[in-house]
């Protein structure tokens, strides 16, 4: 059967390179298409409608049916949010597959690119075997460099549709012992990393119970100092020492941040596999007890964390008053968007497993 392509890139990256980075993928997909012998529906990012239900939809339905994706990797793709959870969401959806399934090709030189970054996401591309195009980004489509490469890239995806059927089948041919050793397997990898992984998600109201008393005590003194008039310099010392304040807090946030997405995202390849198995032999439920205990007690310090109404960071009416306090709101948003990533696997999880609604947001308004 045939399957989906779908693909993430930065627009930016496309309108400056005068449609470079789709000429790549159109190229790819033709190439794949012929040497397979089918048609091949592509869905370029969200030109196409419900791009994102239609892979879940494809992925939920059968794996020999589940899509690719396709991510063109530049630094303006790692800085898009956007760009960013369609990765994630697609790796938090294919679970073990998603090494064979998710094709990065790297458009543009990218810092930090390495099993060892502290973004997650660039960790996860470095370790997904990515396909460097640097180089052939500045050669002719015409060339024969280019479409050598091209070709190994089809191939490439011929290669992992093979070997995703070729792990179906194996999987449906094993008998019901050999199915308990699995899972057995995957849910002692699993157990073995849940305790530190929800350590490193009862990190958030630290955090913001300690933002908060040095923000009131501050921000307190400003409004104080205001209306006694008191001169500009006064005021500015206070933001000042504001900043030196809640910086320390913001980096040790920020590291606790990267700890929990890296841990979710270790982990989430298991929790896939784990939840899959069970849809597919619900006589083996009760073993994800301590699984579904685990991603409840998550959920329940998540939605009691930092996100409160008024949320966190110095925000930028008063960040500017302050290097320290700008620096601070960079940290924090920055760590926001993590926070939002692994938030979003954890939801995945959450909703497979009966615990959340898969209609109703983890975090209202947010995640």
């Amino acid at each position: 059967m045939a399957r989906n392509i779908f693909v993430s890139y930065s627009h930016a990256d496309n309108e400056r390179q005068g449609g470079r980075v789709l000429q790549v993928v159109r190229a790819l997909v033709d190439e794949y298409s012929v040497l397979e012998g089918e048609e091949i529906d592509t869905f370029i990012d969200h030109e196409a409608i419900a791009w994102g239900d239609r892979w879940r939809e494809q992925i939920d339905s059968a794996l020999t049916d589940s899509p690719f994706l396709i991510a063109m990797i530049s630094p303006n793709f790692i800085r898009s949010a956007e760009c960013r959870r369609e990765v994630l969401s697609f790796v938090s959806q294919t679970g073990q597959n998603a090494s064979k399934l998710l094709l990065p090709i790297l458009f543009v030189d990218v810092e930090d690119l390495s099993v060892d970054s502290e973004d997650e996401l660039r960790a996860l591309i470095a370790r997904t075997q990515y396909f460097d195009w640097r180089d052939l980004r500045l050669k002719s489509a015409e060339s024969p460099e280019y479409m050598n490469a091209i070709n190994i890239l089809a191939e490439r995806l011929r290669k992992a549709k093979r070997d995703v059927a070729a792990s179906q089948l194996k999987e449906e041919i094993k008998d019901e012992a050999e199915l308990a050793d699995d899972l057995t397997e995957v849910l002692s990898r699993i157990n073995d990393q849940l305790g530190p992984w929800l350590g490193a998600v009862d990190f958030a109201s630290l955090s913001l119970a300690q933002w908060r008393a040095i923000s009131d005590e501050r921000l307190g003194r400003v409004a104080r100092l205001r209306a006694q008039r008191s001169s500009a310099g006064a005021i500015l010392s206070v933001y000042r020492s504001f900043g030196l304040s809640v910086l320390p807090i913001a980096k040790e946030r920020l590291s606790q941040v990267r700890t929990y997405s890296r841990l979710t995202i270790t982990l989430n390849p298991d929790v896939v596999q784990a939840v899959s198995f069970i849809d597919k032999n619900p006589e083996f439920a009760d073993a994800l007890q301590v699984l579904r205990s685990g991603v409840e007690q998550a959920v329940e310090n998540i939605r009691g964390g930092e996100y409160a109404p008024d949320g966190v960071g110095p925000g930028k009416d008063v960040a500017k008053y302050s290097k320290h306090l700008d620096e601070t709101m960079k940290l924090m948003e920055e760590g926001d968007t993590m926070l939002e990533e692994a938030n979003r696997i954890v939801k995945n999880w959450a909703d497979r497993l009966g615990i959340t609604d898969p209609d109703e947001p983890l975090i209202p308004g947010r995640v």
